[in-house]
């Protein structure tokens, strides 16, 4: 009987190898002459050039990173042998530590296998779970048993303080503290670096992470050391950016320890996972790969060296405005930190951005885990990205930038000594600004806030996030030893405006109603009025769109019987010539005269049509959150923001 498992030669000899080169002759061919590289070749952020396909001679060079097995340095592939059997983490942030505690139980209950609490001392007091004494702290553990769950505090510049409470109460409840599990997320170097505590020197640097580390032997099995390299890109950084840093942190940690070997052990780094994919997918990867290689320079035996990575995602990319889409981006980046090899992972709820996460969204955030790992069967496949030309390939360009990178940061003398030159600052920046800017001008699309907005939603009555309670414990400097990092989410100028416009109605302003009166070339004007709708309605106006007007003069009418205050031209290039003076003219005759905006750029007419009256352009070309601002400041003057 012949083996099934066994495939014919001949079954490929029909098959012979394509070339790469007659691949790229048939993609050229199918551009029709357009620009290979302009048309199928993009730049990262980080400056990778990504081509549109990858094949085996691209990773040739690479065998020795991916030819390994999981468990197997340097650990590209997984730091353990096994499935992908990640711990499934709820975050809890209720303010009340008994509240706090009966979302943390429920959690447990309903398929998470481990909890974290977070607290953050914060300029006014603490965010988070309110964590002042060790009652607070024996609330929010009331019941729970670390053996059998690990619970993690991710409590900022707080965290030295309650590891003392988190080792006593294990004392007092009689858990035996070799078997506790969990982690304290002291990190001092991020607390640093986001102005949330002074730092006073390498010296009280080394003796306090020193004391610290001995604190903590007494639960072995409780990590006690972290790096938060998320809030490099949670401020706006580049892959390559966190990567470096996370590296850059850890090195500074252990050079500071007595025992670097021990230190290594006690360590975790915690990511952010971001909406690009396969990128995160290969900083997982790479992650481990430098981690490797970095510890392997300070001595640590091979069994410390596997990178123990907790994955978070993002709160970047997330959004108040049509919230629900948070959950698909949560999705996406759920699966990138389980196919990148995540020990363990917390998802972002939903709800986030606007409010204390209600059950319903911690209940999504933990099933969206649940899902992946179980029906998807995620769990059960080992790196199941290992092989792909484009995942491995991007791996190692990762891995080679960010250990650049961290040479630099290192030739500086570290982590720390690059923070107070601000040149880790100055890189983040840099990025940051290239990210502001493509939002604005929505070559980052974040759906629901800066294009396809649903124009009905309101959602000012749902802002309720809470107000830091009044705290004495590890208060905020007044004046940040750093320039600090400042972690935003992207859609917040855009929520501004559409907040604003709202928070002006409320107050008893009219909404601000803008027609779009299309004439002429059916095509163009839906086009263009699709443009305008999706464009204008972000900031929350009222949008109508006329049925087709056969001339100006009706459809002005029209738009002035349905009290617009803004009235937008929709047509071709070539009839904007004819309609749009004749429509300039009548508008100059409305009493109140409404605001004219021209949906398009046509080069040769702007600047008569400017002349004979029309005060907007709206185009592709404009940046959108300008344009976005100027119509609110025309059209609703007395919108105001949180800021002022």
């Amino acid at each position: 009987m012949s083996d099934p498992t066994k495939v014919p030669e001949k079954l490929f000899e029909e098959f012979p190898p394509v070339p790469t080169e007659a691949w790229l002759a048939e993609i050229q061919k199918d551009l029709k002459g357009a620009d290979f590289e302009k048309r199928l070749v993009w730049k990262s952020p980080e400056r990778i050039r990504v081509k549109p396909f990858y094949r085996r001679e691209d990773v040739s060079a690479l065998r020795p990173l991916w030819a390994s097995l999981p468990g197997e340095e340097p650990f590209c592939r997984g730091a353990e042998r096994g499935g992908l059997g990640w711990t499934i983490r709820q975050d809890v942030c209720a303010q009340d530590p008994k509240e706090a505690n009966r979302k943390a139980k429920d959690a447990l209950m309903r398929g998470a296998e481990g909890v974290a609490f977070l607290t953050q001392p914060v300029a006014g007091g603490c965010a988070g779970v309110y964590l002042q004494t060790p009652s607070d702290l024996a609330s929010a553990m009331d019941g729970i048993d670390p053996t059998a769950a690990p619970v993690d505090w991710e409590a900022g510049s707080l965290s030295d303080q309650v590891a003392v409470w988190f080792a006593s109460e294990v004392e007092r409840l009689g858990f035996d503290p070799a078997a506790v599990r969990g982690a304290v997320a002291y990190d001092p170097i991020a607390d640093f670096a986001l102005g949330a505590r002074p730092f006073k020197g390498m010296d009280d640097f080394r003796q306090d992470l020193r004391a610290h580390v001995a604190a903590m032997r007494r639960l072995p099995k409780v990590k006690a050391l972290e790096v938060h390299s998320g809030l490099i890109l949670e401020s706006g950084g580049t892959t390559v950016q966190e990567l470096a840093f996370a590296l850059a942190a850890g090195a500074e940690y252990l050079a500071a320890a007595e025992d670097p070997a021990q230190a290594a052990s006690a360590i975790r780094v915690e990511v952010a996972i971001g909406p690009n994919f396969f990128f995160e997918v290969a900083k997982l990867r790479a992650l481990r790969v430098l981690w490797d290689r970095m510890t392997a320079a300070f001595g640590v035996p091979e069994e410390s060296r596997r990178a123990s990575l907790h994955a978070r995602t993002c709160l970047w990319n997330k959004t108040i405005f049509d919230p629900y889409v948070n959950l698909l981006r949560a999705t996406t980046e759920t699966l990138a930190a389980a196919i990148g090899g995540a020990d363990s992972i917390s998802v972002t709820p939903f709800d986030m951005p606007y409010e204390s996460p209600s059950d319903f969204a911690q209940r999504l955030a933990r099933n969206t885990q649940i899902l992946a790992r179980e029906e998807a069967r995620f769990g059960k496949v080992q790196d199941p990205a290992g092989g792909s030309y484009y995942v491995e390939w991007l791996t190692e360009q990762l891995a080679r930038q960010a250990w650049r990178l961290f040479q630099e940061i290192e030739a500086e003398g570290g982590c720390i000594k690059a923070l107070e030159a601000g040149t880790i600052q100055k890189r983040v920046a840099e990025a940051r600004a290239e990210k502001e800017d493509q939002v604005a001008q929505r070559r980052i699309v974040l759906v629901g806030t800066n294009n396809y907005p649903n124009l009905k939603e309101t959602m000012l009555e749902q802002v309720a996030k809470p107000e830091p309670k009044p705290a004495s414990l590890c208060p905020v400097p007044e004046s940040p030893t750093f320039e600090p990092l400042r972690p935003y989410r992207a859609a917040e100028p855009f929520e501004e405006v559409r907040l604003g416009v709202e928070r002006a109605v409320r107050e008893g302003a009219k909404r601000p109603l803008v027609y779009l009166l299309t004439i002429g070339n059916l095509a163009m004007r839906k086009a263009r009025a699709n443009f305008v709708l999706n464009l204008l309605g972000c900031a929350g106006f009222q949008i109508v769109e006329g049925p087709g007007a056969t001339d100006v003069e009706s459809g002005l009418k029209d738009a002035l019987d349905a009290g617009a205050d803004a009235v937008v031209l929709c047509s071709s290039d070539e009839e904007y010539a004819t309609y749009g003076p004749q429509l300039a003219e009548a508008v100059s005759k409305a009493t109140p005269r409404p605001m004219l905006v021209l949906a398009g750029y046509p080069q040769d007419l702007v600047e008569t049509l400017r002349q004979a009256g029309f005060d907007e352009f709206v185009h592709v070309r404009a940046n959108a959150l300008d344009t976005l601002r100027r119509f609110q400041r025309r059209l609703c003057p007395t919108a105001t923001t949180e800021r002022g």
